[in-house]
């Protein structure tokens, strides 16, 4: 990864990270950064963490590709904030649904995947993730709910079988926030890049997600993004292990 949003630092010098954050979320629209740079706590570096990267190991295939592709696996949940009572709950398991418009690939029709065990869904790390990113939110956008749509995602590629992050291509993902969290990536692992482009589609930054904690975090209004194709650099099999968790607002705004 390149940077972590630095060409505003002159500006912005003096914020705290939280208003650095937001500050790039307004204009351009996304920030890139590493969440443990920001937001560390010793419970974020606890041996207990290890338990929940393990879990990709187990996540089971995706079955609504509509390319045919066997390079992906998945696992996915709901859950609910209610930040006037600082509570984060499981919904009930449900499809996912994306519409065609935001997926023309997959899109328009429910995907039925394994719900997300409540191990890692309820885990204090994740709680704490999702606290972080409301309080950034809650700063232009004060909302009293935020449905959280949890996603667990593995892609896998060999030397002449590559792997499609985002066969939809250019898109964007129908929520108000979304962050990609990077949770491991193998170093044969080739590709893989995130783009990010203005409302035109034009291109405005290209960049790629390497160590645990890398992570970019955009507005989903002002911007569309993509990843591109990824391949192994030797005989051996790569990976791309990501964390998404996307926010939709809900209820009444707090002015």
């Amino acid at each position: 990864m390149k940077h972590e949003n630095l060409s505003a630092e002159l500006l912005i010098g003096t914020q705290s990270s939280s208003e650095r954050i937001q500050t790039q979320l307004k204009k351009p629209g996304y920030w890139v950064g590493n969440y443990f740079n920001y937001f560390i706590t010793l419970a974020h570096r606890s041996d207990d963490w290890k338990k929940i990267l393990e879990t990709w190991d187990g996540l089971p295939p995706d079955e609504f590709m509509a390319d045919g592709g066997k390079y992906r696996r998945r696992r996915f949940s709901e859950l609910q904030y209610d930040v006037q009572n600082d509570e984060i709950s499981i919904l009930p398991h449900q499809p996912f649904f994306q519409d065609k418009y935001n997926n023309t690939l997959n899109g328009g029709r429910d995907r039925h995947f394994e719900p997300i065990t409540p191990y890692v869904a309820t885990h204090p790390f994740l709680k704490r993730m999702i606290r972080d990113y409301v309080a950034i939110f809650s700063r232009y956008k004060n909302v009293s709910s935020w449905k959280i749509y949890l996603h667990q995602v593995r892609i896998t590629s060999s030397k002449d079988i590559p792997g499609f992050p985002t066969p939809e291509g250019i898109h964007k993902d129908g929520v108000t926030f979304s962050s990609l969290f990077c949770v491991n990536r193998t170093e044969n692992c080739a590709g893989a890049e995130n783009s990010i482009y203005d409302n035109d589609k034009e291109l405005i930054e290209t960049f790629t997600l390497k160590r645990f904690g890398d992570l970019v975090l955009f507005d989903d209004s002002k911007i569309y993004h993509s990843v591109s194709r990824m391949n192994s650099s030797n005989d051996q099999a790569a990976s791309r292990d990501m964390l998404f968790l996307e926010f939709t607002a809900q209820g009444d705004e707090n002015v």
